[in-house]
């Protein structure tokens, strides 16, 4: 028979576990799939669509096969789906790799503070509206990658209340000791470190500052909205049940919609540019320049990009600046009059080439050569740059024109000869 005392004295409450316990870990990836569905889904999604995008295409097509999948650039107006779909996307191994680390750890403290909802709505937005904003300030500039919208999450956390997500996952507030910065003034010291750090990922080269900056504004103006929207609606509800309903309702369409959009972005993009058949061999196109006073076969996916610069006499033009081709093309040709032979001219020509130092980078893959493409003689050079870019170039005499005819391609030889067949195809006047 217990005593009073004992029978008074209240029970212990079981301890929680912690992350680090037996019993945590044992159930911790089913408690993160609960509370963080969409983060996890989005991520995957990511991881998908990279691992699609290199069985697709070997390096030297990876940048065109990420193209063809929805990269943002120039035609994304046009062609809206890339505006959500780049932002599944990735140029190399670790730019997937710090995005996808990065979303499932903002992604983790955001989505269960705003709710799945709402998070799909701000992640949707940001994304969105940094892909506007890199083609409208750069619009010759190819960008892809999740990071504005990333940027969103990050910048949200500044401004909402996420300490039961940072409790249920054990993630410590970032603080100093209160001798070094007082209490008040935390939250300073944690704005001037995201400024700090958002420097440091913005010194590098090839980033989207654009989108970085937009989505950080995003996140910061749209994050505290959506989460007063919920305190609204949850107010309305014990008086006056219609309006909570209703709002509640647009909530459920502005997140379904913009699921929607980005489920569809990628399918669509997909089956528009058909990255999977890039590493066939392309058919050539007869294309006519200057006039037609000279012409040339040149694959389908540049043959009618194309971009004239007249300078006089002078004639260049551009093929496939789009990046939508594994390999553009330059040609430039101007008239030349002899003060000698053609073969002296020739033999001018190679020993130029043969003493002209590295230009802007680009250095020698291969001795220059005097070579024969169709029935001329051409001097050809083949040159690669520091980010392992590579040219073919093929200086020839055509009629009483000197042509210069540049392949510029991304990396090592893709479609075989492909740069040869192009250079011997060159004639003049609709031949």
């Amino acid at each position: 028979m217990s005593s009073p005392e004992c029978a008074a004295a209240p029970a212990s409450p079981a301890p929680t576990p912690g992350v680090g316990s037996r019993r945590a870990s044992k159930w911790v990836g089913l408690r993160l799939l609960a509370a963080t569905p969409l983060t996890l889904a989005l991520a995957a999604l990511c991881l998908a669509l990279g691992w699609l995008s290199f069985a697709w295409g070997p390096p030297g097509l990876h940048h065109s096969v990420l193209w063809h999948m929805g990269s943002n650039g120039a035609l994304s107006f046009a062609e809206p789906e890339r505006l959500l779909a780049n932002v599944f996307l990735h140029l190399d191994e670790n730019h997937l790799f710090n995005n996808v680390l990065a979303l499932v750890l903002f992604g983790s403290l955001i989505e269960p503070t705003l709710g799945a909802r709402r998070f799909l709505v701000l992640y949707a937005v940001a994304g969105l509206l940094g892909s506007v904003a890199m083609v409208v300030l750069h619009p010759k500039a190819v960008s892809l990658g999740a990071s504005g919208a990333i940027w969103a999450l990050m910048t949200a956390e500044l401004r909402l209340d996420t300490s039961a997500a940072r409790k249920q996952w054990q993630f410590p507030e970032p603080r100093v000791s209160s001798r070094l910065i007082p209490q008040k003034t935390q939250r300073i010291f944690r704005v001037g470190s995201l400024v700090l750090f958002a420097i440091l990922l913005n010194s590098g080269p090839h980033v989207g500052v654009s989108a970085h900056v937009t989505g950080g504004l995003v996140g910061l103006v749209l994050a505290p909205v959506l989460q007063r929207w919920e305190r609204v609606s949850a107010h309305a509800s014990s008086s006056a049940p219609a309006p909570a309903v209703r709002r509640r309702s647009w909530l459920s369409i502005s997140a379904g919609l913009a699921g929607v959009a980005m489920l569809v972005a990628i399918p669509l993009a997909i089956l528009r540019g058909h990255p999977w058949q890039l590493d066939e061999v392309p058919a050539l196109e007869r294309v006519q320049l200057a006039d037609g006073r000279f012409s040339l076969d040149l694959p389908a996916l540049v043959a009618h990009d194309i971009s004239e610069k007249p300078d006089g006499d002078l004639r260049v033009y551009n093929f496939g600046e789009s990046g939508a081709s594994p390999i553009v093309w330059s040609f430039m040709a101007y008239e030349v009059f002899f003060s000698t032979t053609r073969e002296a001219y020739v033999a001018q020509m190679l020993e130029q080439e043969q003493q002209v130092p590295n230009r802007a980078g680009w250095k020698p893959l291969r001795p220059v050569a005097l070579v024969t493409v169709g029935t001329r003689e051409a001097v050809r050079v083949e040159r690669r740059n520091a980010d392992g870019r590579e040219k073919v170039a093929y200086e020839m005499l055509v009629g009483p024109y000197r042509v210069s005819l540049t392949a510029y391609r991304e990396g090592p030889a893709v479609w075989g000869d492909v740069e040869e067949r192009v250079a011997a195809s060159l004639g003049m006047f609709r031949d």
